[in-house]
């Protein structure tokens, strides 16, 4: 039940400047969603970590901002 989901990220969104609005991250590239998901509370240590140590490994290649509230 959990996913990896990797968006392009382009279009309208890259076309206004910066400074217009609240959300300045508007270069073309990726979103990245890594969502855990399970149905048995006693697997969630193990989900957790799941989640976590996909997030560690991936980190070296992601950016260090979040595009909020960014529709699916």
């Amino acid at each position: 039940m959990s996913a990896i989901i990797l968006k392009h990220f382009h279009g309208a969104a890259c076309r206004v400047a910066p400074t217009v609005t609240a959300f300045p991250h508007r270069s073309p590239g990726f979103n990245l969603v890594v969502a855990g998901q399970w149905q048995e509370p006693a697997d969630t240590p193990t989900n957790v970590q799941c989640v976590r140590d996909t997030l560690t490994a991936i980190a070296p290649n992601t950016a260090t901002w979040t595009y909020m509230n960014s529709p699916p």
